[in-house]
């Protein structure tokens, strides 16, 4: 056996591996796919108000609230975190941080989030905000849907930030 023939049989080979292996991993990688979207499936992307969960509680300074969404068709939840200064210095007006849940979440993650900012508005480490954690989804990305059924993207933008800036200082 020639050195060119042992070396066009190890990469006939190897390229074998490759498409077989390959086809492997897309096999299952599609059933992985099939999978998950029959588990998102039976669950809707998103629900529009959410109950505060079993053996959760709002921090210190948080309120669950919702406003209408005339391009969700409904009311949508989300919650706020006021500081402290905010009922005693009615004239101020406080920067505002909107904090974007992962995938799977909803208006009721990141408390530790609020937590930590509440902390440090207290020991004067930060100065005074407001924290928005608005409600997108299972797993929206905060991007309207192509069908147009979860326009969270559109909610967010269009409705959630203008209904902030308007009820609130």
């Amino acid at each position: 056996m020639t050195f060119s023939h042992l070396f066009r049989t190890r990469l006939l080979f190897g390229a074998l591996l490759l498409v077989v292996g390959s086809d492997t991993m897309l096999c299952a990688q599609t059933g992985r796919e099939t999978k998950r979207k029959a588990q998102q499936s039976a669950e809707p992307s998103i629900v529009w108000v959410n109950e505060l969960p079993d053996g959760k509680e709002l921090p210190s300074g948080v309120s669950h609230r919702t406003f209408p969404s005339q391009a969700a068709g409904r009311q949508v939840g989300y919650c706020i975190y006021l500081p402290p200064q905010y009922e005693s210095e009615p004239d101020r007006r406080f920067p505002v941080i909107y904090n974007l849940h992962g995938n799977g979440g909803n208006e009721f993650h990141s408390f530790e989030d609020v937590a930590v900012l509440d902390a440090g508005i207290r020991s004067g480490r930060w100065p005074a905000l407001i924290m928005v954690l608005p409600n997108g989804g299972k797993s929206t990305f905060y991007k309207d849907s192509h069908d147009g059924q979860f326009p969270i993207e559109t909610v967010f933008i269009r409705e959630l930030i203008p209904h902030i800036d308007a009820e609130f200082r």
